[in-house]
């Protein structure tokens, strides 16, 4: 959610940011560029970076990887994206995605085992 209450939704498969403004009326700002739609890849997580409002993070599965990059958003337009992490795993299935802030300020970023199970949290 951003401050004049509107909303960012990512679409996954073709990479496009749409503002979704509080009376519902939504538009697009931007694609995010190198987004590849394989399985259960694509576009996958967005947050608003909390010191840097007017910046957009994206989780994104690329032709090589999964990873976070960081999309300036001036005049309600998306700018070239700063590659923050790459070389996550990527695979057709489990690419994971999410990213979230937490109380303390620090972006969390949730990934998957790719497909292979050995990289998944152990229980044991």
């Amino acid at each position: 959610m951003l401050p004049d209450g509107s909303a960012l939704v990512g679409q996954r498969r073709t990479g496009e940011v749409v503002l979704v403004a509080p009376d519902g009326t939504s538009r697009s700002v931007g694609r995010v560029p190198g987004v590849a739609d394989r399985g259960e890849g694509g576009l996958l997580g967005l947050a608003v970076a909390p010191d840097a409002p007017g910046t957009l993070l994206a989780y994104l599965t690329t032709d090589d990887d999964n990873r976070v990059v960081a999309l300036p958003v001036d005049g309600g337009r998306l700018g070239e994206p700063r590659v923050l992490l790459d070389g996550i795993p990527a695979g057709s299935i489990h690419n994971g995605g999410r990213l979230a802030i937490g109380p303390d300020g620090h972006l969390y970023i949730g990934t998957g085992d790719a497909g292979e199970r050995s990289r998944s949290q152990s229980s044991a």
